[in-house]
């Protein structure tokens, strides 16, 4: 296989960028990189791990490796590019991945508006151009994935001015068609308003990259994507953005799916999408509320009462007792308070104690209705209850 990778950028690069930290001019109106390190930090580690990088600039041509030297009783080796010595070793982006260094330099094909390609021939010097030919096959292996972090598609379903939705998910956040974080996300957003990067090309700030995709959901006509956002479950990132952020009102279809979904799944709901529909619509959507009866106050204060003495604290939580939460929703956990339906108590005193303990786990420890999480702690703490009522001691 051809391991050998071409990238052809327009115009010349000064020699001294290439070998100059701090260096970072670009001729792009809005270049992706500006911090003048990611270069220099792929070179290092392309060269650390036994690959070959050369570059031609106009026709000048840099040709890179490396020459050991003794520093402090240590040996390193230093960067060379035709032979001299450069001012930094192969140890620097010690924890940096191969794809970061392709990452690096397709970024700066993208800010340049070049092209990459596989070519086994020759370059010929171009006084106009820079080519970057990387040969490895860890690179040619970043470059055959290069989809996990890059967004190549070119059709978005989603069209918003702040952020672009794409279809299937791509275990992270983009921008500008760059992955800049990691995140279980039900689909790829690429962000298009500014974002602020860190020097490894990673999002400085996570609530850039939510509101700007809180504002293309909102946006949003696709009723399918705008439900499927709308009611992922905990510690993923639809659930976690916040539909209040964005200054701009919901569109007509983000207003009907949450009226239909507050009718169907409130369990599984982002409140914060009912309080901006809410507030847009100048209504109060929250479920119903209902006053216990004595009966049902008295199961309620007795499964309290049980919960408590198992070592768990529903009480620590607002309690609000709603009419309903949806076809077979009896309780549920929702902006830090347990809600009990008027149906649980119909199931007696047993069921209200089990979903005052559940529901009081999901805002204490944040885990998911079955989850693995949830498990294993639900078995511990059977576990330690036979530890205190059947051993009196510790396993």
């Amino acid at each position: 296989m051809n391991n050998r990778l071409v990238f052809e950028n327009p115009g010349a690069i000064d020699v001294r960028a290439i070998c100059t930290f701090g260096v970072s001019a670009k001729d792009g109106q809005s270049p992706i990189g500006y911090f003048g390190t990611g270069l220099k930090y792929a070179i290092a580690i392309l060269l650390r791990n036994k690959h070959r990088i050369t570059i031609y600039s106009g026709l000048e041509v840099c040709e890179f490796g490396v020459r050991p030297a003794m520093i402090r009783m240590h040996e390193f080796q230093i960067v060379t590019m035709n032979g001299e010595p450069l001012g930094f070793t192969t140890d620097v982006g010690r924890d940096w991945k191969m794809w970061m260094c392709y990452r690096e330099i397709f970024c700066n094909m993208l800010d340049e508006g070049g092209q990459v390609y596989r070519s086994a021939e020759p370059i010929t010097p171009d006084a106009g151009k820079t080519f970057v030919v990387v040969d490895g096959p860890e690179f040619s292996k970043a470059h055959d994935s290069r989809g996990e972090y890059f967004v190549e598609a070119t059709r978005p379903a989603v069209a918003g001015k702040r952020a672009e939705i794409y279809h299937g998910a791509a275990g992270g956040i983009f921008y500008r068609r760059l992955r800049v974080k990691d995140a279980d996300a039900a689909f790829t957003y690429n962000i298009l308003s500014r974002v602020e990067l860190t020097e490894d090309r990673t999002a400085a700030w996570e609530f850039e990259l939510k509101e700007a995709a809180a504002s293309a959901l909102l946006a949003c006509d696709d009723r399918e994507i705008i439900a499927a956002a709308l009611t992922r479950p905990r510690n993923t990132f639809e659930h976690e953005l916040d539909f209040k952020a964005p200054s701009e009102p919901p569109g007509a279809a983000f207003v009907q799916v949450v009226q239909e979904l507050r009718e169907t799944r409130i369990r599984d709901l982002n409140l914060t999408a009912v309080e901006t529909v809410a507030r847009h619509l100048a209504v109060a959507l929250e479920p119903g509320l209902f006053e216990c009866t004595e009966i049902e106050a008295r199961v309620f204060d007795r499964a309290v009462l049980f919960a408590e003495m198992l070592g768990f604290q529903p009480r620590k939580y607002p309690i609000v007792f709603v009419e309903g939460l949806g076809d077979d929703v009896l309780a549920a956990a929702k902006g830090g308070k347990i809600l009990l339906t008027r149906q649980i108590f119909d199931q007696g005193t047993k069921r209200v104690a089990l979903a005052l303990i559940e529901e009081s786990i999901h805002l204490r420890k944040g885990y998911g209705d079955c989850t693995r999480s949830m498990q294993t702690y639900l078995l511990e703490q059977i576990v330690s209850l036979g530890e205190l009522h059947v051993l009196k001691e510790p396993l």
